[in-house]
């Protein structure tokens, strides 16, 4: 097991996948999607995606119809992610594959909305990762940070 995934065994991982469905208040949710501008047959990718927490969180806002990619260097996670999403990915195409935010395993321009959340503080390269997330993304997409820590912003390419 690598240190970047170790959290996925740990005795706090339940406590943490709980934590997460309650980060965002609803009306919170409700707003971002407006912001991030997803709609009904979207593509989007999610980096660092763990157990798929940002597709479930906004499906109900893109995903009749649409694509949702998630990505994590954690294959155990991934297993774990694509047996969960059974439970709410109705309506449309969900896919978890291992990689790497460095050399996202996407060609550009695929994605009209690349997203990750609590990634970017862990990496010694955030600005990488971030460039990464631009390149798949088409243009006029949108790339979408949501970090507690370093560089949290949503940009919208042009």
């Amino acid at each position: 097991m690598t240190e970047m995934n170790k959290w996925a065994d740990s005795d706090h991982k339940w406590q943490i996948i709980e934590e997460r469905k309650y980060m965002w208040h609803p009306s919170q949710i409700e707003r971002l999607a407006s912001v991030i501008g997803l709609s009904p047959g979207m593509a989007v990718a999610d980096i660092g995606c763990g157990l798929g927490y940002l597709g479930w969180t906004y499906w109900k806002y893109f995903g009749q119809g649409g694509s949702y990619t998630g990505i994590d260097c954690s294959s155990e996670l991934v297993l774990e992610a694509t047996e969960n999403s059974k439970f709410w990915s109705e309506g449309g195409i969900v896919s978890f594959v291992t990689g790497d935010c460095y050399r996202i395993p996407l060609a550009d321009n695929t994605v009209d909305v690349s997203m990750c959340q609590t990634l970017l503080q862990h990496l010694e390269f955030p600005e990488k990762a971030i460039q990464e997330m631009v390149r798949i993304t088409k243009p006029g997409g949108t790339v979408v940070c949501k970090d507690m820590g370093a560089c949290p912003r949503i940009q919208h390419r042009h």
